[in-house]
């Protein structure tokens, strides 16, 4: 059987804990929310995500800078839009305005809290770029099926590849990266049944794996922020074309991120299991 990624050296509980590592966090989501309906990475990984969309009433659990709920709520979706930190709460919030919903904001509650919502509550959850986040991601994800009606269905981002686990990780307060067999068995059991998982971010991992570990090269996503000059522009979207039409059409034997598509189970595993 399978077994979840460990913990690195590291400790990652004083990491996510620390007003240090969730200040790195919130500079990161601030200064992307300025710029994400142009950001290479953030609106292809929505397009991606949105060819899953059934529809109906939909959670966005931890919607950072609200660009994906944005594009649920223009197909017509019910979307409760929640997350931990106030200031994404009230980017959120803007974004919707912005985007001609001035009546849509979002609600600030953390990934444990969840169970506030209410059970069955949801035709649809999208959980992007979270669990890691929260050290108990097997309880993290048992409360997000508890979340779902009957035949509803999760969609869930993670960032894979446990050796890539760095000093970046420990800033934006990660617990883990994900494997792609510790992924699957964490979705098993919290009691979903895999529907399809595939690597997506070819890229990422190329100049993480290549540029990080075996050069020792230090980068900063800051460069997604920059817009002015033809220089940033260009290559922004030299990767936007990227990934609308490579990334989001070619299925990927290595990626940064996990895409994982799962339905609640018809009877969720023994508690304890892991």
């Amino acid at each position: 059987m399978a077994t979840r990624a460990p913990n690195p050296p590291a400790d990652p509980a004083q990491a996510a804990q620390s007003g240090e590592h969730l200040a790195d966090l919130c500079e990161h989501l601030e200064g992307l929310s300025v710029t994400h309906a142009d950001d290479f990475r953030a609106t292809s990984l929505a397009q991606r995500l949105l060819r899953h969309s059934r529809g109906g009433r939909v959670l966005d659990a931890g919607c950072g800078t609200g660009l994906l709920s944005l594009e649920l709520l223009k197909a017509g979706c019910d979307v409760v839009a929640v997350d931990h930190e106030e200031s994404m709460v009230k980017i959120t919030t803007d974004t919707f305005g912005k985007g001609g919903f001035l009546g849509v904001s979002a609600s600030k509650l953390s990934l444990q809290n969840l169970d506030n919502l209410g059970a069955k509550e949801f035709d649809e959850i999208y959980c992007c770029d979270v669990v890691e986040h929260v050290q108990d991601d097997l309880s993290a994800m048992r409360q997000l099926r508890s979340l779902l009606r009957p035949n509803g269905q999760l969609i869930l981002t993670v960032p894979a590849w446990p050796f890539l686990f760095g000093e970046r990780d420990e800033r934006m307060g990660h617990y883990r990266r994900y494997s792609r067999r510790a992924l699957l068995e964490l979705c098993r059991s919290a009691g979903f049944r895999v529907a399809s998982v595939r690597w997506w971010n070819l890229s990422g991992f190329l100049l993480n794996a290549i540029g990080m570990r075996l050069l020792s090269i230090r980068f900063s996503e800051k460069f997604r922020y920059a817009s002015a000059g033809s220089g940033p522009r260009l290559r922004n979207a030299i990767l936007k074309g990227w990934f609308q039409w490579v990334e989001n059409r070619v299925r990927m034997p290595l990626g940064l991120t996990l895409i994982v598509v799962a339905d609640r189970d018809s009877a969720p595993p023994a508690q304890g299991k892991a």
